[in-house]
């Protein structure tokens, strides 16, 4: 039986791999549109106003110190999130994740949940609002939640500083 019919998916390294590698270039090529700059897809026009730009990351030390201390407190069962009014133009979002003795891998995964629920749930909102500097700052609790969860999380958070 081939291994598209049995729900194993074809890895391009993998031995028993029925594509040549040109092959699998070429697909790779055509799923991410192709390489002489064509004009954006629908789906990426959606995804452009997502955009986690950097004027939006709140990433210097002195700035993140000042949300951290002056900002109103919002907490929820696995985030301490702190707000402020902006000194900028937009809004800015910083994450901060904490070790609390967990491995790298295990903080960059969360991380990377955290800016993506920020990206998509947050950033949003906060365009059509006044700017505001938001700091979210995950709880050890945070480690062991699940996506939707800190989705629900972030999502109580908006409600409560919009």
């Amino acid at each position: 039986m081939p291994a598209g019919e049995t729900g194993e998916v074809d890895h391009p390294l993998s031995p028993a791999s029925p594509k040549p590698d040109s092959a699998v270039q070429a697909s790779v090529v055509s799923k991410a549109g192709s390489a002489s700059g064509s004009a954006p897809t629908a789906a990426s026009a959606q995804a452009s106003h997502l955009k986690f730009s950097r004027a939006q990351k709140l990433s210097r030390a002195q700035d993140i110190e000042l949300v951290r201390r002056t900002g109103k407190r919002v907490k929820s069962g696995l985030l301490d999130v702190r707000v402020t009014a902006s000194p900028s133009s937009c809004a800015r979002v910083g994450v901060i994740v904490p070790k609390y003795g967990h491995i790298i891998v295990e903080r960059n995964r969360l991380r990377r949940r955290m800016r993506e629920i920020v990206r998509v749930r947050m950033l949003p909102v906060l365009r059509v609002a006044p700017p505001t500097d938001v700091l979210v700052r995950v709880l050890p609790r945070a480690y062991w939640a699940s996506f939707d969860v800190l989705e629900r999380e972030i999502d109580g958070i908006v409600t409560r500083i919009s």
